[in-house]
C-alpha cells in the first residue's frame, strides 16, 4: 500500500491520537478481507478497522503502552487506570507475544456481532487461539473492535489473561463432561442401527446412470434420529477400482440444508433414492468396482426432543461390488 495513503488512512481513521504520538507506519501486510460474515459470507475488513488493529499491534510491538490504551475504548482505558501503570495493565490483560506473533488477523477468527442500518459493522469480534502447555485445551482468548463517531476502538476482555484462561479451560473441561455424559446415555441406544447400500440396476455401463439408493435401518428397540442432508454429496462415498485405486470425487463440494428426523425402533428410512454415482466420481474406466457409502455426511442422535448429544461413531455401510461394462 502506498505509504502516503496509509497516513492519511490513519489521520481519517484514528482522530484521538495528537500530533506527534503515533507510533511508526503499521505493517502492510494485514488482509483486507476475511471471514466476518455469517455462514461463511466473505466480507472486507474496513480499511479504518485494519489500521486500528496494524497501529494497536504496532504500539504493542514498539512498548509504547499510552498509545496502545489510547486505541482502546473508555471502557477498556477505564479498567487501564485500575492498575498501577499502562504497561502493567496490558501486560496482565493482553496475551502480547502470542497476538504479536500472528503474522496477519487472519488465523484469529472474527464475525461481524453488530451492523448499522446502512449494513456496515460496528463492532467485529476475534478471537485469538492460546494453546496450553498441557496440550489438552486451547483457550480462545477475545477482543473486539467497536466503532465509535468514526473511529475503531480495540475493547478487552474484562479480566486478565490469566483469568479468562482459568476460566475457559474450566468451561471446556465442563462441556467435555457434559458431552461425555450424553454419550454414555445415547450409545447404547445405537445398537441394531446401520446403513443398507443397494445396487438399483444388475447391469452398470459407461456413459449412463449408475444408480444406487442407501438406507438407514433401525433394527434397535429405541427411537432415534438422524439428519442426512449432507449423504449424498461432498465425497461421502469410497469407491476403488479393481487395481486399489480410489475413484476422484469430481463433483465438487455442495452447501446444503436440512434438519433431524425420526427413525422409530424397527423402521428404515431412505437416504438417497437413486443417486448416480457417475454424475459425482470420475468412472470413466471399464472394470470391477467397490462402492459404499463411507458414514461421512450421516448424524445420527437420540430422540427429537432429547439431550443426548450426536453420535460419535459412523455407520459406513456394506460394501457393494459392480461391473462397469462398455
Amino acid at each position: 500500500m502506498n505509504p502516503v495513503l496509509v497516513r492519511m488512512v490513519l489521520a481519517f481513521a484514528i482522530p484521538w491520537w495528537a500530533a506527534g504520538d503515533a507510533p511508526a507506519q503499521p505493517p502492510a501486510s494485514s488482509p483486507t478481507t476475511r471471514q466476518v460474515g455469517k455462514q461463511g459470507e466473505r466480507r472486507a475488513l474496513p480499511p479504518a478497522a485494519i489500521a486500528a488493529l496494524d497501529m494497536f499491534r504496532q504500539a504493542l510491538r514498539e512498548a509504547d503502552w499510552g498509545t496502545a490504551v489510547s486505541c482502546c475504548t473508555a471502557a477498556t482505558r477505564a479498567r487501564a487506570r485500575g492498575y498501577p501503570s499502562e504497561a502493567e495493565y496490558l501486560r496482565d490483560c493482553v496475551p502480547i507475544e502470542a497476538l504479536l506473533a500472528e503474522s496477519s488477523y487472519r488465523s484469529c477468527g472474527g464475525k461481524v456481532e453488530l451492523i448499522d442500518d446502512k449494513q456496515e459493522p460496528v463492532r467485529l469480534d476475534f478471537f485469538l487461539r492460546l494453546p496450553q502447555p498441557s496440550g489438552e485445551e486451547t483457550v480462545s482468548w477475545p477482543w473486539s473492535l467497536e466503532r465509535t463517531a468514526g473511529a475503531w476502538l480495540v475493547d478487552l476482555p474484562e479480566v486478565s489473561v490469566a483469568e479468562w484462561t482459568k476460566q475457559d479451560i474450566a468451561r471446556q473441561r465442563r462441556q467435555k463432561e457434559e458431552a461425555d455424559a450424553k454419550w454414555k446415555r445415547l450409545e447404547p441406544k445405537l445398537t441394531g442401527l446401520r446403513t443398507q447400500l443397494i445396487a438399483l440396476q444388475d447391469e452398470y455401463r459407461l456413459g449412463q446412470p449408475m444408480p444406487f439408493r442407501l438406507e438407514l435401518v433401525n433394527a434397535g428397540p429405541y427411537e432415534l434420529s438422524y439428519d442426512k442432508q449432507q449423504v449424498a454429496v461432498n465425497a461421502h462415498m469410497t469407491i476403488t477400482f479393481e487395481d486399489g485405486r480410489t475413484v476422484p470425487y469430481t463433483a465438487g463440494p455442495v452447501q446444503t440444508q436440512g434438519a433431524p428426523r425420526a427413525i422409530r425402533a424397527g423402521e428404515t428410512a431412505v437416504l438417497f433414492d437413486a443417486l448416480d454415482i457417475a454424475k459425482q466420481y470420475d468412472l470413466t474406466k471399464p472394470g470391477n468396482y467397490r462402492v459404499q457409502f463411507n458414514g461421512h455426511g450421516l448424524e445420527v442422535g437420540d430422540a427429537l426432543g432429547v439431550d443426548n448429544g450426536l453420535a460419535r461413531q459412523r455407520f459406513p455401510s456394506n460394501t457393494v461390488e459392480i461391473d462397469v461394462k462398455p
